[in-house]
């Protein structure tokens, strides 16, 4: 923003020819690129930390420009041949924004810079479309191809085979980078560590991470110091306090905003939210239950 306004001081008369024609083509193209943000908005609110539902026009949208795709496609329409050949999810952040005729009427220029961004957002926020509520039962509604497509980008983007996570299925992502919670990922013994996300909305998400036994690090982080181990080994509970300074500050924020936090006494020292699973002599496995909405943004890299 400091950008723009300094920008906008600047005296165009004082630029020479070249200047003015490089800084119209700059100024157009970020223009193009802020409307495009803009008619995508409706879609983008899903990274906004408090999104719970879209509204039922946004929904609706969405509903007949699946239905639309479903059906037969005049030969003209090439919009929309290249709609149909797009990811799924480019298809959902597409139609929860553009009716078929806003499609159709929008300028070529504007029309591909809303296609190139739908495709960045589908790959940066994908889990979110995939997991919501709202979306799914617009798509499970419809019968022809798309639901089929979906359904298989769903398959490959997280696999919910009959896997549960205390009780919730969850779909589990592998994680060796990300912006978040690198504490965690530095800790794991291999730097991979994977995140579990409940496929019923704002359950806690988990993070499962494995490191070395350790008396040391384990004392530490639970207050517990075990002279002669069980080889059966035991689960123990973090102490509160410890989890920032060990674990980081972000991991601690992203447990106190889940239910499972919620659901402590405030007096009780430990927490639920990280438990040591531990293998005496072999590994101990971390799992770290995060708010839902950091698990997603953790999966996004946002």
């Amino acid at each position: 923003m400091d950008t723009l306004i300094a920008l906008n001081q600047v005296d165009s008369q004082t630029l020479t020819p070249n200047d003015r024609r490089l800084a119209s083509e700059i100024l157009r193209d970020f223009a193009r690129r802020v409307q495009a943000s803009d008619i995508l908005a409706p879609a983008l609110v899903v990274q906004e930390p408090d999104f719970k539902r879209f509204e039922w026009p946004v929904t609706n949208r969405l509903e007949l420009l699946i239905n639309a795709l479903d059906a037969p496609i005049e030969p003209d329409d090439g919009r929309f041949h290249t709609l149909c050949e797009q990811d799924p999810l480019v298809v959902i952040i597409c139609g929860l924004c553009l009716t078929k005729k806003k499609i159709l009427r929008i300028n070529q220029d504007l029309w591909d810079e809303v296609l190139r961004q739908a495709q960045t957002a589908s790959q940066r926020l994908g889990p979110q479309f995939l997991h919501h509520t709202q979306i799914n039962e617009i798509v499970a509604g419809t019968s022809g191809n798309f639901k089929q497509r979906f359904d298989q980008t769903k398959r490959y983007a997280g696999s919910i085979s009959h896997m549960t996570m205390r009780g919730v299925p969850s779909y589990f992502y592998p994680m060796s980078d990300a912006l978040k919670f690198r504490n965690l990922i530095s800790l794991a013994f291999n730097r991979t560590v994977t995140a579990y996300l409940p496929a019923i909305e704002f359950k806690d998400a988990c993070i499962r991470l494995t490191v070395l036994f350790d008396q040391e690090f384990l004392a530490r982080l639970t207050g517990v110091v075990i002279e002669n181990y069980d080889a059966e080994g035991c689960v123990l509970e973090a102490l509160k306090e410890k989890i920032a300074p060990i674990l980081g500050d972000d991991v601690l924020q992203a447990c106190q905003k889940t239910q499972m936090w919620a659901q402590e006494s405030k007096d009780k020292l430990t927490t639920q939210c990280v438990t040591c699973n531990v293998v005496p002599g072999q590994v101990i496995v971390l799992d770290v239950f995060v708010d839902w909405q950091e698990g997603i943004a953790f999966v996004n890299k946002t």
